[in-house]
């Protein structure tokens, strides 16, 4: 199971450092022949929520080994603050991907200026990107702390 986790880390940094799943929403429009709209530019969006409830559905699968991480309140607050982070970071990519509903939310607010709320979405979805990297680095941190750094004594045996 840990391998598995590895392997899923390892392709998550290969899809941020190569932006893997927007070739993959351009994929799937060449393969279906359609153009790209606003709906359908938020393809690769959809994806990474695609990966985390994947991740969601193998800690369900192996919720007796993820027990060890939800007996330290710790770990257990940091990562599901990685995961709340994560989603709501899904949520900005997918408003800030493109101006168009930025420009709608603003078109009966004339004292919003369209690029300003835009920019707000962008900013918003590069600090949640980072508060969830984060928040899954000090927890696993925190794990291999818990289990190969501290004496035996004190380290969490597993249920």
């Amino acid at each position: 199971m840990w391998f598995l986790g590895t392997l899923g880390f390892l392709y998550l940094a290969a899809d941020e450092l190569f932006d893997l799943h927007s070739e993959y929403d351009r994929a799937i429009h060449r393969f279906l022949h359609i153009q790209e709209s606003g709906l359908t530019d938020r393809l690769d969006d959809l994806l990474i929520f695609v990966y985390i409830m994947a991740a969601l559905f193998v800690v369900y699968l192996e919720k007796k080994e993820f027990a060890l991480v939800f007996r330290t309140p710790r770990v257990a607050r940091l990562f599901y603050l990685a995961l709340s982070a994560a989603i709501i970071h899904v949520i900005f990519d997918m408003l800030s991907n493109r101006k168009d509903i930025a420009r709608w939310l603003c078109q009966d607010q004339p004292q919003l200026d369209a690029k300003v709320v835009h920019s707000c979405f962008s900013l918003l979805e590069q600090i949640t990107e980072l508060s969830a990297e984060l928040a899954m680095a000090l927890c696993l941190f925190l794990l291999l702390r818990q289990q190969f750094l501290l004496p035996p004594q004190k380290r969490i045996a597993p249920p």
